[in-house]
C-alpha cells in the first residue's frame, strides 16, 4: 500500500518532489535540493543535486548528476540503476554526531547496481583532535535496499590526504595514493565502519600527529560523544618520515605495519601511536661531508624500535647498534663539524632522545687521510640509558664503550696479546683538555717475537688533528712506558718514545741478541723516534746502567772460532787474548747513546771497571751508501 501510494504521489506532484518527500520520510532532518530534473526514454537525469542537514551551512552531499534507470518495477519502489557523476560528501562535527545517532527509518527503495565515478570525501575538523581527511573515492555497489543494508559494501579511495586542523591552517600527517574502505549501510546509521586499509603512502611523524596525539587525551581517547568506531583498520608498507631529525643525519624513511581492531575514529590515533614498532637498516654508512668515498661510521645492522607517539615527542624506545665501525680520522670529525655548521645549536623542543642504546661487536679503524686503514685489534660493546640526542652541534654524550676480554694473536707479526680488556670513552663535544674518543686498554701479558711483558695498558685519544698515545707495563723486571703522536693527513710527521727504568739487562739481551751480546745489571734508557708516514727517518737515544755488570760480547766468539790453524802460536794467542779481552768486560759504570738517520748510525759506548775502560764507537751505513757521503760524528777512541 505504501508503495502504492509513492507511486501515486509521483504521479501528482512529479518525481523530484517525490524524491524530496522520500528523504525526509527516512531522515526528517534532511533536505534535498534539486536544480534540474529530467525524464527521457526510461531514464531520469538529475543535476545539481544537493542534501542538506538541518543547523548546517553547507551540504552533507552534493553531486553534479545523478542518473537513475528506472526500469519497469520503479512503482514498486525499485531502481534499476543508479549512477552518481562527480559526488562529494562533506562531513563535520555536527553532521557525523548526528548520523551517529543512528536512525530508525530504513531506505524506502531497492537499487540494482550503483556507480560511483569521480567521487570526493572531506571530513573536516572531526572530533576533539581537529582531524582532517580528504580523498577521492569510485565503485559500484548492487543490491542496495531495505533487505541488504547489512551487506559489505566496497569503496575505493585514492589521493588520501589526512592533516590535523591548527587555527586556519593544517599540518600533515598522512597521504596514500590508494586505500579501500569496508562498510555496511546499517552499520553507517550506527556509526560503524567495518574496515579501512591504507597500502602504501607516507605518514610524517611530527607536528601534525603530536596534536593529534595531544588533543586525544583530552577525552581521554574516545574520540568524543556518540563518535564513528572503526571494526577494523589496517596500514601496510607505509613509509614513515621523522620530522626534525638531529643534523648531520641522512633522511630516514621507516616502513611500518600494523593493524588495529574496533577502535573509535577519536582514538585512532592513539591506538596507532601506542604500537611499537621494530625496524632494520642494513650496511648504513655516514660519509665525510667533502668526500662521499671517505666514511666516517659504518653500520652493519641497525635495529630501530619505536612507536609513532615517541617519534612525535622525539623519543626513540631504542636502538641496537650491531657491526659498527668507528673510522677514526678527518673523516669522523669532517661530519660532526659539518653536520654542527648546517643544524646550529638546537631548542629545547627540539631535542631527540633514545631511552635505551645498545651497541655490540665494534670496532675501531685508524683512517690516516681517509685512505690508509689500520684496524685496532680490539671490539667494543655498550648500553646506555636515556641518552641525549639531538643535532650534533647540541649533542652532549659521554659513551663508555667497553672492549671484552679476550686473547688476540697475530701470526703475521708474530705478536699475542693475553686478556685485553678496556673501554673506548668517547666524549662530544670535547670539553677543555679532553678529547673526543679515548681509548684505554689493558694487557696481562703481551709478546712480540721473544720480548715479553706484563701488566700492560694502552692510552690513546683522537680529535680532529690527530692521533696521541701513551702506554706502559712491566718488562724484564723493571717498568717501560713510551708515547707517540702523529697526524690524521697523509704522509703526515709522527714521533714517537720508550723509556724504561730498572730494566735488567739479562734476560733482555738473552731475549733479543744473545748470540750477539749479552749484559747483567739494571739500566735505565730512552729512545725516541720520528718519521712520516711508513719512513722511519731519525731515531736517538741513550742508556746509562745503574750499577755493577758484566758485557759479553759473543759475536767475538765466531772471530775466535775463526783463526786459521796455520797462524803462528804467538799471533793467534795475541788475538785470542785481544778478542777474549774484548769479550768479556766487568763494568761498574757504563752509558750509552746513539743516533740513526736513514740507514747511517753510530753508536758510542763508555764503560769503566776493575780492568780499565772501554770506550766503543760503532758506524753503520746501508750497502748502497757511499763512503763520501758517511754520516760523521765525534771520533774513534
Amino acid at each position: 500500500m505504501a508503495l502504492c501510494a509513492c507511486a501515486g504521489f509521483v504521479a501528482w506532484k512529479g518525481p523530484s518532489a517525490a524524491l524530496r518527500w522520500a528523504v525526509r520520510t527516512w531522515d526528517p532532518a534532511l533536505r534535498l535540493r534539486i536544480d534540474k530534473s529530467i525524464y527521457h526514454d526510461g531514464e531520469w537525469v538529475l543535476r545539481g543535486v544537493a542534501l542538506e542537514l538541518r543547523g548546517r551551512r553547507d551540504p552533507v552531499f552534493r553531486s553534479k548528476e545523478i542518473r537513475a534507470g528506472l526500469g519497469s518495477g520503479w512503482m514498486r519502489g525499485k531502481i534499476g540503476a543508479l549512477r552518481l557523476v562527480e559526488p562529494i560528501v562533506h562531513l563535520d562535527k555536527v553532521s557525523l554526531a548526528h548520523f551517529s545517532r543512528g536512525s530508525s527509518g530504513q531506505l524506502p527503495i531497492t537499487i540494482g547496481k550503483v556507480s560511483i565515478e569521480r567521487g570526493h570525501i572531506w571530513l573536516e575538523n572531526a572530533g576533539e583532535q581537529g582531524l582532517e581527511v580528504s580523498a577521492d573515492f569510485q565503485g559500484e555497489m548492487s543490491s542496495i535496499g531495505p533487505g541488504s543494508s547489512g551487506e559489505t559494501r566496497e569503496l575505493a579511495f585514492s589521493n588520501v590526504y589526512v592533516a590535523a586542523r591548527d587555527g586556519d591552517s593544517t599540518l600533515p600527517v598522512l597521504g596514500a595514493d590508494r586505500a579501500g574502505v569496508r562498510f555496511t549501510l546499517d552499520g553507517l546509521l550506527a556509526g560503524r565502519l567495518a574496515g579501512a586499509r591504507i597500502e602504501g603512502g607516507w605518514m610524517v611523524a611530527g607536528e601534525g600527529l603530536r596534536k593529534l596525539m595531544a588533543d586525544s587525551g583530552h577525552d581521554g581517547g574516545n574520540g568524543g560523544e556518540g563518535g564513528f568506531v572503526l571494526e577494523s583498520l589496517d596500514i601496510v608498507k607505509m613509509q614513515l618520515q621523522p620530522d626534525g631529525l638531529p643534523g648531520g643525519l641522512p633522511e630516514l624513511r621507516l616502513r611500518v605495519n600494523t593493524a588495529l581492531r574496533n577502535v573509535p575514529l577519536g582514538a585512532v590515533t592513539k591506538e596507532l601511536a601506542q604500537t611499537v614498532h621494530q625496524i632494520e637498516f642494513s650496511d648504513v654508512e655516514l660519509l665525510s661531508p667533502t668526500d662521499p668515498l671517505r666514511r666516517a661510521v659504518t653500520i652493519r645492522s641497525l635495529f630501530v624500535k619505536f612507536t609513532l607517539e615517541g617519534l612525535a615527542r622525539r623519543d626513540l624506545e631504542e636502538l641496537i647498534v650491531l657491526g659498527p665501525t668507528v673510522y677514526v680520522g678527518e673523516p669522523l670529525f669532517e661530519y660532526m663539524q659539518g653536520a654542527d655548521k648546517a643544524a646550529g645549536p638546537p631548542q629545547p623542543d627540539q631535542e631527540w632522545n633514545v631511552d635505551k642504546l645498545q651497541i655490540n661487536f665494534g670496532r675501531v679503524v685508524i683512517a690516516v687521510g681517509g685512505r690508509s686503514q689500520v684496524g685496532l685489534p680490539l671490539a667494543f660493546h655498550t648500553s646506555v640509558t636515556n641518552l641525549s640526542l639531538s643535532s650534533l652541534a647540541g649533542l652532549n654524550v659521554e659513551l663508555v664503550l667497553t672492549v671484552p676480554t679476550e686473547d688476540y694473536d697475530f701470526p703475521a707479526y708474530d705478536l699475542s696479546l693475553s686478556n685485553v680488556r678496556g673501554d673506548l670513552r668517547f666524549n662530544y663535544p670535547p670539553a677543555w683538555n679532553r678529547n673526543n674518543l679515548v681509548n684505554v686498554i689493558k694487557f696481562d701479558r703481551a709478546r712480540w717475537r721473544n720480548f715479553h711483558a706484563s701488566e700492560l695498558w694502552l692510552s690513546v685519544t683522537y680529535d680532529e688533528k690527530g692521533i696521541n698515545g701513551l702506554f706502559g707495563g712491566r718488562a724484564y723486571r723493571g717498568y717501560v712506558n713510551g708515547g707517540f703522536s702523529f697526524f690524521l693527513q697523509p704522509d703526515s710527521p709522527w714521533t714517537g718514545w720508550v723509556a724504561g727504568t730498572s730494566v735488567d739487562l739479562d734476560p733482555l739481551t738473552a731475549d733479543g741478541v744473545p748470540q750477539h751480546v749479552v749484559m747483567d745489571g739494571r739500566s735505565n734508557f730512552k729512545l725516541e723516534a720520528n718519521g712520516r708516514a711508513a719512513v722511519v727517518e731519525r731515531v736517538s737515544g741513550s742508556a746509562a746502567a745503574k750499577g755493577k755488570g758484566r758485557l759479553v760480547v759473543n759475536k767475538l766468539n765466531d772471530m775466535l772460532a775463526a783463526i786459521p790453524a796455520e797462524w803462528s802460536a804467538l799471533k793467534s794467542e795475541l788475538t785470542r787474548v785481544s778478542l777474549e779481552t774484548l769479550r768479556d768486560f766487568d763494568y761498574t759504570k757504563a752509558s750509552s747513546d746513539f743516533w740513526f738517520v736513514g740507514k747511517q748510525g753510530i753508536i758510542n759506548v763508555n764503560m769503566k771497571g776493575p780492568a780499565g775502560s772501554r770506550n766503543l764507537e760503532m758506524v753503520f751505513h746501508g750497502r748502497d751508501t757511499a763512503k763520501t757521503a758517511r754520516w760523521q760524528q765525534g771520533g774513534r777512541r
